[in-house]
């Protein structure tokens, strides 16, 4: 779907995830469901460009994940 993301739970922390749903609640309503390996991510009602919207998520989420593990941030 052209609205959604893949994150795989190896990479990605759940705890990362929703810090990151709720900083981009304003520019999209997001849902998570977590399927086998990965957390899929819907997002509809984009108040900007969608593809836009994913990129920076992906990196935000990316960047959170990282933070929550210490050792390159701290």
């Amino acid at each position: 779907m052209k609205n959604s993301l893949l994150l795989n739970k190896e990479i990605y922390s759940r705890d990362a995830i929703q810090m990151s749903v709720s900083a981009f609640g304003s520019l999209a309503d997001i849902s998570v469901v977590e399927e086998d390996n990965y957390y899929h991510l819907r997002f509809e009602k984009c108040r900007t460009e969608l593809f836009m919207i994913l990129n920076e998520f992906r990196n935000y989420v990316l960047i959170a994940t990282i933070k929550n593990m210490g050792d390159l941030y701290d």
